[in-house]
């Protein structure tokens, strides 16, 4: 199941996401559909007593973008950081999807496999790693405590350019990078009031895989969460960001709306989404 586990060179990339004595066990899991993922695990030494915590990043985002919120989780929780099957650093079988779907097929799988029934646990999505984990709820038999979703998509409406890029333009990718940046920081993104958004987007483009995140883009684009909120059994916690315009504030609101049990906090814009803010929030609400 667990690949380069005791790797040195990995251990000590990934020491610069926790305080130092944390254990780290990096590598991958394999899941019985082909898919092996990413899995970093982070295990501070006081951690006993709490519910560990999976953190599922957004679309092709890589983990220099959360490194001050695992900074300070990673103090109190044992973390187990989950790239999902359209990033770069996946193995999938040929002619696999890439939509929501088996997205949050994947995520029950690795739940099944890192959080037996008796172990408690909470999950926490950024963007798609959170929409793909509400999906995923209805799968599971061992549900989280919690489930903490910031920025969550109910539809993913892309702007027509970055659909036919997607469909006709991949293995232009590399040449077109500046212009994707460029038409996102101009069109997309108020970098004035979210400078954050634009950074975190700005190293997931270049860190992307093409030929993942174009199918990615093309089925989650025709996706809507709207038949899975009300199937969704668990305390849930909404975070949005008022002024990123990247992901629509209004859609967080109609999916906090639409669940039975379930809080909404405010925190205005990506750099305290991304921020000590959340884990002092997570620390503050434990039940």
């Amino acid at each position: 199941m667990i690949k380069d586990r005791h790797n040195p060179a990995l251990i000590n990339k990934y020491s610069a996401y926790c305080p130092e004595g944390t254990t780290i066990i990096p590598g991958m899991i394999t899941l019985r559909n082909g898919v092996s993922l990413l899995w970093i695990r982070f295990m501070p030494s006081g951690a006993e007593g709490l519910p560990e915590i999976l953190f599922l990043p957004g679309l092709a985002s890589i983990i220099e973008n959360f490194k001050e919120i695992l900074k300070v989780l990673t103090r109190r929780f044992t973390v187990h950081y989950v790239e999902t099957r359209e990033k770069k650093s996946s193995v999938v079988p040929r002619g696999a999807g890439f939509g929501v779907g088996e997205i949050a097929s994947d995520l029950s799988l690795v739940i099944k496999n890192i959080f037996p029934c008796d172990k408690r646990y909470m999950i926490l999505g950024y963007s798609l790693g959170a929409t793909s984990s509400a999906e995923a709820i209805p799968l599971l038999n061992n549900k989280p405590l919690k489930l903490i979703l910031i920025e969550p998509n109910s539809r993913f409406n892309f702007p027509p350019v970055i659909l036919f890029l997607a469909r006709y333009f991949v293995f232009m990718y590399h040449p077109l990078r500046p212009f994707i940046k460029w038409y996102m920081k101009k069109y997309h993104i108020n970098i004035e009031e979210d400078y954050e958004m634009y950074l975190i987007n700005s190293r997931a483009i270049d860190a992307a895989s093409p030929s993942k995140v174009a199918v990615a883009v093309r089925a989650i684009s025709e996706y809507d969460i709207s038949s899975v909120l009300p199937k969704i059994d668990v305390p849930v916690v909404i975070i949005g960001a008022s002024k990123d315009i990247f992901h629509s504030h209004d859609q967080a609101k109609q999916i906090f709306s639409a669940i039975r049990d379930c809080t909404f906090v405010e925190m205005e814009n990506n750099k305290r989404t991304h921020s000590q803010e959340v884990a002092d929030w997570i620390m503050s609400n434990l039940e």
